[in-house]
């Protein structure tokens, strides 16, 4: 449920997903916020996340900082899957350890 509650912020889209089973379509969960971008198949799909990565590395962007700004904006879903702060900065050390 977390993930959910994380993912669909408007109250009513929430209730209908969970209490009704509503399904949804792509274009319909782009217009209510539930997800970013619709493409046509994974394919498109692989290429949008590629694209993304590519101008977030050409920003010279903080990864450390990015993980601690997302975990900050959804604890409780962070805490569901059992990641605290205190995992997250021990993983990264690890990672910069062998860069």
């Amino acid at each position: 449920m977390s993930l959910m509650r994380a993912k669909i912020a408007d109250p009513r889209t929430l209730r209908d997903v969970t209490l009704r089973a509503a399904k949804t379509t792509a274009a319909e969960a782009k217009a209510r916020g539930i997800v970013d971008s619709v493409h046509a198949g994974a394919d498109e799909a692989l290429q949008a996340a590629m694209r993304m990565g590519e101008e977030l590395a050409a920003r010279n962007w903080d990864g450390g900082v990015y993980a601690s700004i997302r975990m900050a904006a959804f604890p409780d879903l962070c805490r569901t899957v059992g990641l605290t702060a205190e995992d997250a900065e021990e993983k990264l050390m690890t990672v910069a350890a062998k860069l």
